[in-house]
């Protein structure tokens, strides 16, 4: 009675491991970059600067790099892109704590589901910063981005509390690391 007990409990254990949805797969294993500032500005003199943050919690600064791949048009950036945009930052000054970063990666998913607000254009010539998660699909090799919030000349929000968090977060970075450079 007590084997039969066992495998009934043993069955029904694994049902419930293998029954699990994986949408709460936080990310894939081999993804190197997990969030990017990015501020451009066409208007009088061209600007382009921000930092890239990968899974080892390194920060990756650029400004105004003579090379750049932008984001794909359907909100994707391929892997290749992404890898060579690191080969245009000027350097690896900081660097964020193992813990913090498991952390907040494990929000992006969550913002990756979340509604996004709609787009205000509202000034002109203030130029563009945009707050982004990335998510790696395997299978593509492609980076989708998830938006956190986007200001300036337009503006826009994901309204969903991981990514509120996760834009309140990587402010407070730009502000302890970029503006004091």
């Amino acid at each position: 009675m007590k084997r039969i007990l066992f495998s009934i409990f043993t069955f029904f254990i694994i049902f419930l491991l293998t029954s699990c949805q994986k949408d709460t797969e936080i990310l894939p294993n081999n993804q190197r970059i997990l969030f990017q500032v990015e501020y451009l500005n066409y208007a009088w003199v061209y600007q382009h600067n921000g930092f890239l943050i990968d899974c080892s919690g390194n920060i990756y600064y650029y400004n105004n790099p003579s090379e750049w791949n932008f984001i794909e048009d359907d909100g994707t950036f391929h892997e290749e892109a992404m890898n060579e945009n690191l080969t245009f930052t000027d350097s690896i000054t900081h660097s964020i704590d193992n813990y913090e970063i498991i952390d907040k990666a494990a929000k992006i998913y969550q913002a990756s589901i979340g509604p996004i607000s709609d787009l205000k254009c509202e000034m002109a010539d203030a130029g563009t910063i945009v707050y982004s998660a990335y998510i790696l699909n395997n299978r593509t090799h492609k980076y989708h981005r998830i938006l956190l919030k986007q200001s300036g000349d337009c503006s826009r929000e994901n309204l969903s509390q991981a990514a509120i968090q996760l834009y309140q977060w990587l402010q407070l970075i730009q502000e302890k690391t970029v503006l004091k450079n």
